[in-house]
């Protein structure tokens, strides 16, 4: 029987489009008064008559409007694309990268937290491996009221697969074929950063681990 084996690696950047203008500067409102000044009447005498002749009146000051950075993702939604690589290192052989690529959804609950749908394709182009995988994920935000968030995300990951992989034996020698078409699943996490382009584009990058609950001890092909 084989050892355990380890969480897969995930590494991936997307880019999203936001729904609202979250991360655009706003105008507050009005400060200061809008009131005009009225200065005290001057008097004039002549040698004639008494002239009365009210000062000028001064303009009112104009109204001082104050900029503020407002950042609030609270019912927020969001769809993008993801690019990546999936690591995936089997008990005997050599780590396996493949070329990823999906698309991603996530909701804003408030400003803190997320909740978020992923799905990711990765495939070696060569016709052994490809792997689709699903995520379901809750994410806490630091720094949420600022452009730059970093981030927590977990949850649970499954992925079907297709594999037909050359590795070792315990013997060390190559040539083992194993071919394998399933389901795994298990939980997943990570961590990211979010930085905001613009007034409704956001860029991440983040890095996931993966552990697949119900892999096969006895599978060469089993990630880790």
């Amino acid at each position: 029987k084989m050892s355990p084996t380890l969480p897969v690696l995930a590494i991936s950047l997307g880019l999203a489009l936001s729904s609202s203008n979250a991360h655009a500067a706003t105008d507050a409102g009005i400060t200061g008064s809008a009131s005009g000044v009225t200065g005290v009447d001057d008097v004039t005498i002549d040698k004639d008559d008494v002239r009365r002749r009210p000062a000028p009146r001064r303009p009112a000051p104009a109204p001082r409007r104050t900029r503020v950075n407002k950042i609030d993702r609270t019912g927020d939604y969001a769809i993008g694309l993801r690019l990546g690589s999936y690591l995936q290192a089997p008990e005997q052989g050599n780590p396996i990268t493949d070329f990823s690529f999906g698309a991603v959804g996530r909701y804003r609950a408030n400003r803190d937290l997320g909740f978020e749908l992923g799905w990711q394709y990765a495939d070696d182009f060569n016709g052994q491996r490809t792997n689709n995988i699903f995520s379901l994920s809750a994410q806490g935000f630091g720094y949420a009221w600022t452009p730059v968030n970093p981030y927590i995300t977990g949850g649970l990951t499954w992925v079907l697969r297709d594999q037909q992989n050359t590795v070792g034996d315990p013997q060390g020698n190559v040539g083992v074929v194993s071919t394998s078409s399933d389901m795994l699943f298990g939980p997943q996490a990570g961590v990211g950063i979010e930085l905001g382009m613009g007034t409704s584009a956001t860029l991440n990058a983040e890095v996931r681990l993966a552990y697949y609950m119900n892999q096969s001890d006895f599978d060469p092909t089993s990630p880790v």
